[in-house]
């Protein structure tokens, strides 16, 4: 198995600079077979903030991360199992409404 990094995955949806941009995605296209590791899946959501300045949206994010999950041949999840703390962390990253924030949101999906 391959594991792409986050960067990567990054500079494969930033349009600022065409070149790294298409190499990147060249290098998502013909790695295989391909791991997605799910601390990559939060950090490319998280980082991917900053290619707000250039327009990527939000829902653009999510919308990314699920491409990146259906061409992955694994994904690779955390047992949450092992730490019997695991609920108090899902606890302390809801939002201070109520609602989960994009943290709680990739937990609940992995």
């Amino acid at each position: 198995m391959n594991v792409i990094d986050t960067n990567i995955w990054l500079y494969s949806q930033d349009t600022r600079d065409p070149r790294k941009q298409g190499v990147a995605q060249q290098l998502i296209a013909t790695t295989r077979p391909l791991a997605l590791p799910w601390q990559v899946c939060c950090e490319f959501v998280a980082a991917s903030r900053k290619l707000a300045a250039v327009g990527f949206k939000e829902s653009q994010a999510w919308a990314a991360l699920a491409a990146m999950q259906a061409i992955a041949d694994a994904i690779l999840l955390p047992v949450p199992d092992l730490w019997p703390e695991h609920k108090r962390y899902r606890a302390a990253i809801l939002s201070p409404f109520g609602t989960p924030s994009w943290r709680a949101r990739v937990f609940e999906r992995a």
